[in-house]
């Protein structure tokens, strides 16, 4: 560290002892833009920030700090300082995504994926539909095998009005749990896509015989029955 932000530092460091905190914010200010990647000032800023009650400062902060972690490669430091961006914000969805993207980095695909679903989810929230989508979308390119994302999907895409990529989705997620012998919820897959397809007789042939496996023989009926109508 350069002889000039060492003195800076100690300044910064006796004004904040004295509970100086405006001199003491100036000086770190200072010694960040002498040096801009000094963690140390960095987390002292955010911390006097904090107790000045500037929020939107203190996250600021958070994210320039996340930025000096990440360049030494310190990953989880970085996704802890994410995690208390979201504790000031739970609908902070950049801290989320910086989350998703050290993962990434790190090559940690299954929490890429669990992020991936719970920022999708506040997305909703949000009312970002076509963010959650595409969200969405990436992770199923990283787990294609993951069935709870491809529902999601399909969700997301009848309720936003795409209605072909929707049902396509719920095709293939329905085929998908066939093929592993889960029928329950293949059978689910299947209702969810007829509330798009009510008169498609493949898809009331379909519902009918894996209700049959399911020994629902009510349910089977019904559906065989609305067949010939």
């Amino acid at each position: 560290m350069p002889e000039d932000v060492q003195g800076l530092m100690r300044e910064a460091e006796s004004a904040n002892a004295r509970k100086e905190w405006d001199q003491a914010i100036e000086l770190y200010q200072q010694v960040l833009e002498a040096d801009p990647k000094n963690e140390e000032s960095c987390s002292k800023l955010a911390e006097l920030y904090a107790i000045r009650g500037l929020i939107s400062n203190v996250i600021e902060q958070y994210f320039t700090l996340m930025d000096i972690l990440e360049e030494k490669e310190e990953h989880e430091l970085a996704v802890e300082v994410a995690r208390w961006i979201m504790k000031l914000q739970p609908d902070n969805d950049k801290a989320r995504m910086k989350i998703i993207l050290i993962y990434k980095k790190k090559g940690d695909l299954e929490e890429v994926v669990k992020q991936s679903l719970q920022l999708a989810r506040l997305y909703i929230e949000l009312g970002q539909g076509d963010q959650s989508i595409l969200l969405l979308k990436n992770a199923q390119e990283i787990a294609p095998d993951n069935l709870d994302i491809g529902l999601e999907l399909a969700e997301m895409y009848i309720s936003h009005g795409h209605i072909p990529e929707g049902t396509s989705q719920y095709k293939k997620i329905a085929n998908a749990y066939l093929n592993t012998g889960n029928y329950e919820k293949a059978a689910e897959a299947f209702r969810r896509m007829k509330v798009v397809q009510p008169d498609d007789p493949q898809l009331m042939f379909t519902l009918g015989n894996l209700y049959m496996n399911l020994g629902k023989l009510n349910e089977a009926e019904s559906e065989f029955r609305a067949i010939l109508r």
